[in-house]
């Protein structure tokens, strides 16, 4: 869950609500403060939890999901993310370790917090939930995701 300041909150339902209603002021986007992105490579899913904060991590993964989709390493092999939660709590383990798995999905510890697997792809598999995925690969806690 990802938890929004109260401004952000309230400026988001004003300008909805304004849409909404056809009162919302249009304001074209000034041409010279424009910038581009170059197109999206795979190299732009992979993971560095250690060094990026969980909320980075969730928006990376929704923003390549499904292709070119995030992605780590798992026991040397690629493992993909299409989604994930956030878990704002504090960590006391390295980033990118495993944490133990239960209904809500599987944590692995980011710089500042948790990410909750939900979905994904280990190389050469199908894409599959996690609580699918973990029913025929074990995984110790404790575990590196890099």
């Amino acid at each position: 869950m990802i938890v929004w300041p109260n401004s952000a909150r309230h400026c988001l339902s004003k300008t909805i609500e304004q849409m909404v209603e056809g009162t919302a002021k249009r304001k074209p986007q000034d041409a010279s403060g424009v910038t581009y992105r170059t197109a999206l490579e795979k190299r732009n899913g992979k993971n560095q939890l250690a060094r990026i904060t969980f909320l980075i991590l969730l928006i990376l993964i929704r923003g390549l999901s499904p292709s070119p989709a995030a992605y780590t390493s798992l026991e040397g092999q690629v493992l993909k993310i299409f989604s994930a939660e956030a878990n704002q709590n504090k960590i006391s383990e390295a980033p990118g370790t495993i944490g133990a798995a239960s209904a809500a999905g599987l944590p692995v510890a980011a710089s500042d917090g948790y990410l909750i697997l939900k979905d994904v792809q280990l190389a050469g598999k199908k894409r599959m939930l996690i609580s699918d995925f973990l029913r025929g690969h074990r995984l110790n806690p404790k575990t590196i995701l890099c």
